[in-house]
């Protein structure tokens, strides 16, 4: 009996058959982005990931959550997760912004290819959009 209400409440939840994960009606969404390496400084020669993307939400873009947004890193292959930082920042007009050192995180530049990287916007409710795939310039 418990096993097949476990079965049940788990049937309920989870992906649906494009294998995305339910997300709220209320959710926002992101509708553009996109990543890219560079190095800056030539006395500091600081390699970053830089990431702009553009979020809605359907109460209104200015309720997206202004701080946190879900920028996370996986391998291209077997997509393990190699970085994950709450960094991204939005606008009221919903344009978001982030960056990371390549040292900080482990993600290298000069092999861009072996990387996926994904970002999640919330809403002032934490309502969670579905994650995102940067494209990588």
């Amino acid at each position: 009996m418990r096993l097949a209400a476990l079965i049940t409440l788990l049937a309920g939840c989870g992906a649906d058959d494009t294998g995305f994960v339910d997300v709220s009606p209320d959710a926002p969404t992101i509708t553009d982005g996109h990543a890219w390496c560079a190095t800056s400084g030539e006395s500091s020669n600081v390699t970053s990931w830089y990431v702009e993307l553009t979020g809605d939400d359907p109460q209104g873009v200015d309720t997206l959550e202004r701080m946190g947004g879900l920028l996370a890193v996986y391998t291209a292959e077997s997509h393990n997760e190699v970085f994950r930082e709450d960094l991204l920042v939005c606008s009221a007009e919903g344009a978001c912004v982030g960056s990371f050192t390549e040292e900080a995180s482990g993600v290298l530049c000069a092999n861009p290819q072996n990387y996926t990287l994904e970002a999640t916007l919330y809403d002032q409710d934490q309502n969670a959009s579905r994650p995102y795939t940067l494209p990588i310039d």
